[in-house]
């Protein structure tokens, strides 16, 4: 039986402990609810308005949004640190394959 240790209001972060008696094995899972984080990628990917000013030269804009489960599900699947500068270039081709989901813009 899954118990609930904590939640996070801010990011939505809910953290469970289960625990299998069969194999002695303690488990430890974070959910969050990653579809409005999704719709806002998704309104921001097709307001016209904002690719009007990026074409026009805007230099800084935000271009992605990834929810705090996929961060460490970065890390621990491809050992990509998203806090690191120096792995930028490879959150950037995560990015651009099969998280693409999460750009704000077309394309990076």
């Amino acid at each position: 039986m899954k118990k609930l240790l904590s939640h996070d209001a801010f990011t939505g972060v809910s953290t469970y402990h289960e625990y299998d008696h069969s194999s002695e094995t303690t488990y430890i899972e974070d959910v969050q609810d990653a579809e409005p984080i999704l719709k806002y990628c998704k309104n921001l990917r097709s307001d016209k308005e904002r690719k009007r000013k990026m074409l026009k030269g805007d230099n800084m804009y935000h271009y992605a949004t990834v929810p705090v489960t996929v961060i460490h599900e970065w890390l621990l699947k491809y050992g990509v640190d998203a806090h690191n500068p120096a792995h930028t270039a490879k959150c950037d081709k995560l990015l651009s394959g099969p998280y693409k989901y999460l750009l704000t813009v077309d394309r990076i």
